[in-house]
C-alpha cells in the first residue's frame, strides 16, 4: 500500500508542475509593437477645403519607454511642407484580444506661410494592427481653417 500511495502522491506532483510551466511568450512593450516608420496616404477635410495628400505621408513613432512614444508627421501638401506635426509623450496601448495597438497624444504643429510659421496645439490618434499592415492616424488641429482633421491610412 506504501508503495501505491507514493506513486500516487509522486503523480500527483508531477503533474501539479507541469501545470505550472508556462509556454506563453512574455508580452511585448506596447512602444515596441508600434515603433516604425510608417508611409500612407490620406486626406484633409475642414470648414474651407478638402485635400487630397500625396502618397507619400511619412508617420515616424520612436520608443521613449514601454508605453510612451514620439510622434513625428511632417505633412506634404502637392510636394510641398504644409506643416510638421510633434509629440513626445503619446500613449500606447495594446488590445489583447484583437492585437490592435492604439496611440493617443497631443502635441503642436508648426504651420505658416515661407518663414511665419505658428505653433498650434494638435491631438493624434492611431490604430495599428499587429503586422503593421492596417494603420489609421487621425490629426485634429482646430485652430486652422475652421478645424482641420487629417486621416491617414
Amino acid at each position: 500500500m506504501n508503495f501505491i500511495t507514493r506513486s500516487l502522491i509522486a503523480s500527483l506532483l508531477i503533474m501539479c508542475f507541469a501545470a505550472c510551466s508556462s509556454d506563453d511568450t512574455p508580452d511585448r512593450p506596447a512602444a515596441d509593437v508600434v515603433a516604425g516608420t510608417y508611409t500612407c496616404t490620406g486626406s484633409g477635410t475642414s470648414q474651407i477645403t478638402d485635400m487630397n495628400l500625396t502618397n507619400d505621408q511619412k508617420v515616424i513613432i520612436t520608443k521613449i519607454s514601454d508605453s510612451k512614444v514620439k510622434v513625428e508627421y511632417n505633412i506634404d501638401y502637392n510636394g510641398m511642407s504644409f506643416g510638421t506635426f510633434m509629440t513626445d509623450d503619446a500613449t500606447v496601448t495594446v488590445d489583447k484580444k484583437t492585437d490592435i495597438a492604439s496611440i493617443n497624444g497631443t502635441g503642436t504643429v508648426s504651420m505658416g506661410m515661407g518663414d511665419k510659421l505658428k505653433d498650434y496645439a494638435c491631438t493624434m490618434s492611431g490604430k495599428i494592427s499587429e503586422d503593421k499592415k492596417d494603420v489609421e492616424f487621425i490629426f485634429t488641429i482646430s485652430e486652422v481653417m475652421g478645424g482641420l482633421k487629417i486621416t491617414l491610412h
